[in-house]
């Protein structure tokens, strides 16, 4: 493995095409009306969780959660987390040099991307 180079920026648009479809099933999920599902997935969650605004979630001082985008995702759609979490963790490599990354892998990034959004477009990312 090395450092990432300019020429795996394709890895990054793979995942900011993950990212939207998993954000956009986040939003039209109707999870978030449900109370009692919500917190049989978590008891933290709560219906404003679905506007994550972060990758990665924190506790606050007062002991309360923020979900990060990477958490929720685990949380309520685990078919798509190894996936989607490869596809953040080799974005932040090449982006900004945090890890390395393969470039071997550019094939799995896209097959990763590529069944975030058939199973998007199949309506089947929903808790």
């Amino acid at each position: 493995m090395r450092a990432a180079s300019v020429g795996n920026w394709e890895v990054v648009v793979y995942f900011y095409s993950a990212l939207h479809y998993v954000q956009e099933a986040l939003l039209c999920d109707p999870i978030w009306q449900d109370v009692g599902r919500l917190a049989a997935a978590d008891p933290r969650l709560r219906a404003k969780d679905k506007h994550v605004a972060k990758h990665q979630g924190y506790d606050r001082p007062d002991g309360s959660h923020v979900f990060g985008l990477q958490e929720l995702t685990a949380v309520l759609y685990p078919p798509v987390t190894l996936g989607f979490a490869s596809l953040y963790n080799a974005s932040l490599a090449i982006r900004y040099g945090k890890g390395t990354y393969n470039p071997t892998f550019a094939g799995f990034m896209r097959t990763h991307a590529d069944m975030i959004k058939s199973q998007a477009e199949m309506g089947m990312i929903k808790a």
